[in-house]
């Protein structure tokens, strides 16, 4: 069973595209620049900041979140390594933004569930991370995906935009979210949150 949200746009066409001259974000400088306009733009957008408890794999941790009412999703950044979230051991060995989003308005002081991780290493390129920023031919920076969620069910249901590019040699698979200077970045962060909650919730009912 596969559950279905029209109004965040679960359903619809996919198309992957090869994207020629697309490279991968990888140095620091520029990646804490697109970061600051990323989170600056959201920051101004939030309806509300909340106090909470984010559960996640390697235990919880106590911090606020970003609420958006139109889109009903929450959003956090947190730069790691950070001794509260020492339990991730990957994400010692590589420094990075956190950034769990989540569906529905938490309640203050409550114990939240990640939707989806779209995590972006502070210096370098790491394709097993979850997310990644995409340079375009045309100079634009993108906020894209590796769809490395729920064992292999995201591609298989994903119906969202998705590229292929290479980088230093090899070809890599994103879902597309948006660039970051794009008027409509905050709904299509939106539909991908809801999509991939939709997802993981497909996967429990099957």
């Amino acid at each position: 069973m596969v559950v279905r949200d029209e109004r965040f746009g679960v359903v619809g066409v996919s198309t992957c595209k090869v994207w020629e001259k697309a490279e991968i974000v990888g140095g620091r400088d520029e990646i804490r620049r697109w970061m600051e306009e990323f989170w600056g733009k959201l920051r101004r957008s939030a309806s509300e900041e909340v106090d909470v408890v984010i559960n996640f794999g390697g235990g919880r941790l106590k911090t606020k979140v970003l609420y958006f009412k139109e889109q009903n999703i929450w959003a956090c950044s947190i730069k790691v390594p950070s001794e509260a979230l020492s339990t991730y051991q990957f994400h010692r060995a590589v420094p990075i933004y956190w950034q769990p989003f989540g569906v529905g308005k938490p309640s203050p002081d409550s114990v939240v569930s990640i939707a989806v991780e779209i995590n972006i290493p502070r210096e370098g390129k790491y394709p097993m991370l979850g997310g990644a920023l995409i340079k375009d031919a045309s100079e634009r920076v993108w906020l894209a995906h590796t769809g490395r969620i729920g064992g292999g069910m995201f591609w298989k249901w994903y119906k969202g935009d998705c590229i292929e590019i290479w980088d230093g040699g090899r070809r890599y698979r994103y879902a597309l979210i948006d660039y970051i200077c794009s008027e409509t970045l905050l709904k299509r962060i939106a539909n991908f949150v809801h999509t991939v909650y939709t997802i993981k919730r497909s996967r429990v009912q099957l």
